[in-house]
């Protein structure tokens, strides 16, 4: 079970950071903090964010997801 769920979170890493990444600096976004770990940044997906809020709150989620800033 353990094994589904970080290949599961692996695999929606890749997913959403291999996205090419459009950043205008007069855009919104730039006013925004930026997130803290890489759930906070998948969970900002409508479609990722209830499961990874729920395998977050279960403890599931390892501690090296952390932005090293």
């Amino acid at each position: 079970m353990l094994h589904l769920v970080l290949l599961t979170w692996f695999t929606l890493a890749l997913l959403v950071l291999g996205q090419p990444q459009n950043h205008h600096p007069d855009s919104i976004e730039s006013d925004l903090p930026s997130p803290m770990t890489i759930i906070d940044y998948l969970s900002s997906e409508s479609q990722y964010s209830y499961f990874l809020r729920h395998i977050q709150r279960h403890g599931l989620v390892p501690q090296s997801t952390k932005w090293r800033t």
